[in-house]
């Protein structure tokens, strides 16, 4: 994979996330819940299964089910009591039980919400639902029907479990209608769920195999075959044959290859959705009974096989992609938040060195240039000058209470005791020679005068700039008062005694200089030549500077939208622009004024290079432009 490849699936995580599925009005579910989707065609046994898993986990003391509601509870007591042959009789105003018929429940004739709670050693308290529905549901007769009648649940499965009755495995019509049936369940999941779902494949009735027992293991693919799962079909009945042949009978072994090779093109669909799978071997009744008409009926003795491990395997997945589902959020947001940390860190520290460790290293050049000791000794407004350098980069935020560049405070401490040494031992020197003076009656030289800094003269330079490249954005009549009174703030925060000289007089001379520019160009005559282009039919023109005489541009006859013409003017004098309208003024003398733009001086002269379009407040689409000669330029 490539470095960008790889930065882009870094950072893929941290994509918005798309929006939860609304709600249907009619699936009671949160998007918290954990929904186990059951599909089974009819027959399939679903309902004996739910009725049988019920009675045998609500006293278990690892997998307790208890339903949610009554609904679910009155279903499944009704359903395994009528396998037992168990009847509720209404005697003398009283229920009393009855032997009776067994007899298998009668098929879901519509879809139905069971809910349960699961009481685990581990966990507790965890809501459990399952939708049963009509086996006829998923005929393949009706295109389409499948997505209608599920897609509601859609949303909320967390896990999937696909009923098939044992005894559709010998046959092919129903057993290919059914295998098309669960694999557009699956291509239906793609579209509807973004995670893929743990796939359980649940053959019922298996007590109807040979060598089946309750003594093998439920599931069929076991963690020493996982390697095998996503091969291709051959490759992984071969690996999982080779597995399962240590864990079952030879007889047992040879049935399960056959399923296996059977479900072929279902496994591979599975495999192709999710490699999350497993097939369990269920018998939820132990075998069937016989009637003295020989009717099918349950046993007498119902003794299930392997019923809890499909539900108990779908919980222990869901809660396994919760977990991983958490991590996985937490990891990413502790990334985020250290990718955060170092990308600020790292450029808060750019910026230091880059910017602010600059005002350090100036402040240790003007120490070392400026207070080192002469015969004439050291200004005092120097010393001060040298702790303002030092201080300037101590003070500011980033570095006081952000950075933490403590080794750098320090040294910045000890550059102020250093100061305050060297200023100690220059006033004890100036005391010194004082007294030393008094006694012999000679004259003690003064302080040095400050002499300019370099970095000052530089910082007040480029105020400076910025003061003049502000003055364009003013009006003409503004701009010397601006200027002046810029440069009074300049000499207020940049005393002039410490800067160069020679900065000084050019910035004292800076707004006699503006007044000679202003007066030089509203004194200069100029004539330039104007093209007018676009003029319209019937219509004139004209442009004046000043007192000057106006020219006329004018389009009577339609044949000359562009028209030249010198225009005289002097300084920058006030200029007018007027447009006319000729087309009704053939026998008057002054034809009708439509529109004028006075003193448009300061936008009018810099545009003229490249054209300067005359608005009139409307949409004339008017171009004037310079041909020759160089109007006066603003000062």
């Amino acid at each position: 994979m490539s470095p960008l490849a790889l930065i882009k699936k870094a950072f893929g995580i941290f994509k918005k996330k798309s929006a939860l599925p609304p709600k249907a009005a009619d699936a009671p579910f949160e998007h918290d819940d954990n929904v186990v989707l059951v599909f089974g065609h009819s027959n399939a046994g679903k309902t004996v299964y739910f009725s049988v898993l019920y009675e045998l986990l609500k006293g278990n003391a690892d997998f307790k089910l208890s339903p949610l509601d009554n609904e679910t509870a009155a279903n499944l007591i009704e359903n395994y009591n009528l396998m037992r042959g168990k009847l509720l009789r209404i005697r003398d105003g009283r229920q009393v039980e009855i032997e009776g018929e067994r007899k298998f429940p009668t098929m879901t004739s519509e879809t139905r919400i069971l809910k349960f709670g699961l009481d685990m050693s581990v966990r507790k308290g965890v809501k459990f639902y399952t939708v049963d529905y009509k086996g006829e549901t998923l005929s393949i007769a009706q295109p389409g029907e499948l997505r209608k009648q599920f897609s509601k649940f859609f949303p909320f499965a967390r896990a999937a479990l696909f009923f098939l009755d044992a005894s559709v495995l010998d046959t092919d019509v129903l057993l290919r209608e059914q295998i098309a049936a669960f694999q557009t369940i699956l291509h239906d999941l793609r579209d509807c769920v973004p995670k893929r779902l743990p796939v359980g494949i649940v053959i019922t009735k298996a007590d109807f195999l040979d060598g089946f027992s309750p003594a093998n293991p439920v599931d069929l693919v076991p963690s020493g075959a996982a390697v095998y799962k996503g091969r291709r079909k051959d490759s992984f009945i071969s690996g999982l044959t080779k597995v399962n042949r240590g864990r079952f009978g030879e007889v047992w072994t040879k049935t399960t290859e056959r399923i296996a090779r059977t479900l072929g093109n279902l496994v591979d669909s599975v495999s192709a959705y999710t490699l999350d799978f497993q097939v369990f071997f269920v018998s939820a009744t132990g075998g069937m009974g016989k009637t003295t008409t020989g009717a099918v009926e349950p046993p007498r003795d119902i003794s299930p096989s392997g019923v809890a491990d499909p539900l108990m395997w779908a919980f222990r997945r869901i809660m396994f992609n919760k977990r991983k589902a958490f991590w996985r959020y937490l990891v990413k947001w502790a990334f985020a938040l250290c990718l955060i940390w170092v990308a600020g860190f790292s450029l808060i520290n750019l910026y230091h060195q880059l910017s602010l460790y600059k005002d350090l290293e100036k402040a240790d050049d003007y120490t070392w240039k400026n207070l080192r000791p002469t015969e004439d000794g050291v200004n005092p407004s120097y010393y001060e000058m040298a702790r303002s350098n030092y201080k300037k980069y101590d003070d500011r935020l980033i570095i006081s209470n952000f950075l933490g560049a403590k080794p750098l405070r320090v040294f910045v401490q000890e550059r102020f005791r250093l100061i305050e040494d060297a200023q100690r031992a220059e006033e004890a020197r100036v005391k010194q020679a004082q007294t030393e003076a008094a006694k012999s009656g000679k004259v003690v030289k003064p302080s040095p005068k400050p002499t300019y800094a370099d970095e000052r003269t530089a910082a007040a330079a480029k105020e400076f700039e910025s003061l003049k490249k502000s003055l364009e954005a003013k009006p003409a009549a503004d701009r010397l008062t601006t200027l002046e009174d810029g440069v009074a703030k300049l000499w207020a925060k940049f005393p002039k005694d410490s800067l160069d000289t020679s900065f000084v007089k050019q910035v004292d001379a800076a707004p006699e200089d503006f007044k000679n520019q202003v007066t030089a160009a509203q004194t200069q005559v100029f004539k330039i030549t104007l093209s007018v282009e676009n003029i319209r039919f019937q219509s004139k023109v004209q442009i004046q500077i000043g007192d000057d005489p106006p020219v006329d541009f004018s389009n009577r006859l339609g044949e000359s939208p562009s028209v030249e013409k010198q225009v005289s003017g002097v300084g920058n004098n006030v200029v007018k622009a007027r447009f006319y309208d000729l087309s009704s003024s053939a026998d008057r003398d002054a034809p009708p004024l439509l529109e004028e733009i006075a003193n448009p001086i300061e936008m009018f002269y810099p545009k003229l290079t490249d054209g300067y379009t005359l608005d009139f407040s409307r949409d004339y689409g008017i171009v004037v432009k310079l041909k020759s000669g160089t109007p006066p330029k603003l000062p």
